[in-house]
């Protein structure tokens, strides 16, 4: 007889555990492997700090533009002082100008209504308003020149005074205020003016000649 219980082999299952060694480098994987919000937290930082070296390069751009642009100055007479400037010659009716300079012995004559003359700056400072502020001469294509002795004021009302037509429309007080700030020697020239007018047949309104009359204190109408 045989004896089965020696023939057959005992079969028992071996419940494996992992060492400590490998549960330990998974944790180590486990613990550099971000989730999906850390994930979402680092691209969002990276935004950020790509945002922020933009702008940063976007201020640097405009403070380098503002370094490198040049600033409009404002004129002053150093700059003007030894400039040639053209002053011209620009109403009649007093015979020949003449300016002769004390300091530099120079002489600039203006004969006629057109006829110019090339002036320094510092010059012209010596000239004074007893040339500048007449109606014989004007200042040519320079802007600055005009601006540094205060002329502006003046040549717009000259604008207006050569131009009867542009003052027939206005109130009483504003041409009274012009009329004031004139010179003799311009109010002499609208009075001119005027009178050029009537005697033309160009101004024929009574009540805009009475007008003239009262704020000039003179008679165009004989």
């Amino acid at each position: 007889m045989v004896d089965t219980k020696k023939d057959v082999k005992k079969t028992t299952t071996k419940k494996v555990t992992p060492s400590k060694t490998k549960v330990k480098k998974v944790e180590e994987v486990v613990k550099q492997t971000p989730d999906n919000n850390d994930v979402i937290a680092l691209l969002m930082k990276q935004i950020a700090d790509l945002q922020n070296q933009m702008n940063q390069s976007k201020v640097e751009t405009v403070k380098e533009e503002a370094t490198t642009k040049p600033t409009s100055k404002k004129a002053t007479f150093q700059s003007i002082r030894n400039e040639e400037i053209t002053l011209k010659r620009v109403a009649g009716g007093m015979g020949v100008v003449m300016y002769k300079d004390k300091k530099t012995g120079d002489e600039f004559v203006w004969r006629e209504i057109g006829d110019t003359e090339y002036v320094t700056g510092d010059i012209m400072k010596r000239m004074g308003d007893k040339f500048l502020k007449t109606p014989w001469l004007k200042i040519m294509d320079n802007n600055d020149a005009i601006d540094i002795f205060n002329l502006r004021s003046l040549y717009d009302d000259i604008e207006l005074i050569e131009n009867v037509d542009k003052i027939i429309d206005m109130d009483d007080s504003k041409i009274y205020e012009i009329i004031n700030r004139l010179s003799n020697e311009y109010k002499q020239v609208l009075s001119t003016n005027v009178m050029g007018k009537v005697s033309s047949g160009e101004l024929s309104n009574i009540n805009v000649i009475r007008k003239f009359e009262r704020l000039l204190g003179k008679e165009f109408l004989i």
